[in-house]
């Protein structure tokens, strides 16, 4: 029998794939660790499953968080006085991102209503502006999508 978990990873991990060459990275880790690894290669799409309801006993409800971050890059060599955009490319990564996100969202959505899958409507997405080490910004989309045990996703992925 298939696991809906794995068949949820494969298929959002395979819409990430198709038709961008916008991301470099794909991982499953959360959001808080996107970056453990210095040789990631920005930017990264993580896929975390945050929890499952068992809904029903044929049932069950996978809420999940896509994010897709980029490196956030600082012109050390300009001073910039404008306080609103800042001096380095926060706002453009936070541009390309959401579209990124959005773009997955909806051929997510279009694949879960030709399989018969409920899925969110109006799924939320909020910022991620990290500090310290890891200076990136993007988004990370929170999503509910409830899929019967043993239906398949993903053929071939």
């Amino acid at each position: 029998m298939k696991s809906p978990y794995t068949e949820f990873l494969r298929y959002v991990k395979s819409k990430i794939e198709n038709d961008s060459e916008y991301v470099n990275t794909i991982t499953n880790k959360g959001s808080l660790n996107l970056d453990d690894n210095k040789g990631t290669i920005y930017p990264i799409f993580d896929v975390f499953v945050d929890s499952i309801v068992m809904a029903e006993t044929n049932v069950i409800l996978i809420n999940a968080t896509i994010a897709c971050v980029n490196q956030r890059d600082t012109n050390k060599q300009e001073t910039n006085t404008d306080n609103f955009f800042g001096n380095d490319n926060e706002v453009d990564n936070l541009n390309e991102t959401l579209m990124e996100v959005h773009r997955v969202w909806g051929q997510m959505a279009d694949g879960f209503n030709e399989l018969g899958i409920t899925a969110s409507k109006s799924p939320t997405a909020e910022p991620i502006l990290e500090e310290g080490k890891n200076l990136h910004d993007g988004w990370g989309m929170s999503i509910t999508v409830e899929v019967p045990i043993g239906v398949t996703l993903c053929d071939g992925c």
